[in-house]
């Protein structure tokens, strides 16, 4: 199976595992969530709607959560092309 036919597959499962990921009550969860931003968006720039995420991490109830999406939001930046 081709790498992208696998990935439509699994498309619907990584955004959904994405999205708890964000969510989640574990804050080393979330931080996994905001350095997997950038290429989560890259790929599921249909489902993953970037600036709502980063609103939500940057008013995450923990600091390091929001010290994160703060420090990486330039590199996300860098991946958009003209959304």
């Amino acid at each position: 199976m081709s790498n992208l036919k696998l990935l439509k597959t699994i498309h619907k499962d990584v955004v959904e595992f994405f999205r708890d990921l964000s969510t989640h009550e574990c804050d080393q969860m979330r931080m996994v969530a905001v350095y997997n931003l950038p290429c989560i968006h890259l790929l599921f720039s249909d489902d993953i709607d970037i600036g709502e995420s980063y609103l939500g991490f940057l008013n995450d109830e923990d600091e390091n959560v929001r010290k994160a999406a703060a420090g990486c939001l330039h590199e996300s930046f860098m991946l958009l092309k003209d959304d």
